[in-house]
């Protein structure tokens, strides 16, 4: 009887190691493995909120860089000479010679297929030149052409001819070619 019992008892207990297993294995891995899972989209999850964290950071960064961009491209364009007004720029450029003491002799404008040029949006700027005669004394000349530089429009002078002339002595010539850059799709703003 004795026998029977311990018999009993250990398949008692080997049944529920059994049940106990098979809990395991049916019941409670499959939750263990949803856990896993749970954990890798949590994983997955705080590295897409890193990711989108530093892309915040990023976007605020070029925000800024994208107002920078536009104020940098605004005070470009406010230098750019508005097509309509290319005359009345080369009358500053001839009133700005006034106060170094220099003659105009001669202002060439730009020949028609310069001027009639059409802008479009890819290439808005359109350089014009003017070829201007200058009399005066050199470092007059000189002092006037380095305050261009300083002119509020974009202006290029590619070509510098000094011309000596003994019936203009102790005064020299120069003939300056000045590109002036305007565009028609500049509108002037009023100041």
């Amino acid at each position: 009887m004795e026998i029977l019992k311990r018999k009993v008892l250990l398949g008692g207990l080997i049944g529920i190691v059994i049940i106990a297993i098979i809990f395991i294995i049916f019941l409670y891995r499959p939750i263990l493995l949803k856990n896993k899972e749970t954990d890798k989209e949590i994983n997955t999850l705080r590295k897409k909120i890193k990711e989108n964290e530093e892309m915040a950071k990023d976007i605020s960064r070029l925000r800024e860089q994208v107002i920078a961009l536009e104020n940098q491209q605004r005070d470009f364009m406010s230098k750019v000479i508005p097509r309509n007004e290319m005359l009345a720029v080369v009358r500053q450029l001839v009133n700005l010679s006034e106060g170094y003491n220099l003659a105009f002799t001669e202002i060439k404008p730009p020949g028609l297929d310069t001027v009639i040029q059409v802008d479009n949006p890819d290439s808005p700027l359109k350089p014009v030149p003017f070829l201007l005669t200058i009399q005066g004394r050199y470092l007059d000349i000189a002092r006037y052409l380095e305050s261009l530089l300083e002119f509020p429009y974009f202006l290029r002078t590619p070509e510098v001819e000094i011309i000596s002339r003994d019936d203009i002595r102790p005064l020299v010539e120069v003939r300056v070619l000045i590109n002036i850059y305007v565009s028609s799709l500049v509108v002037k703003t009023s100041s």
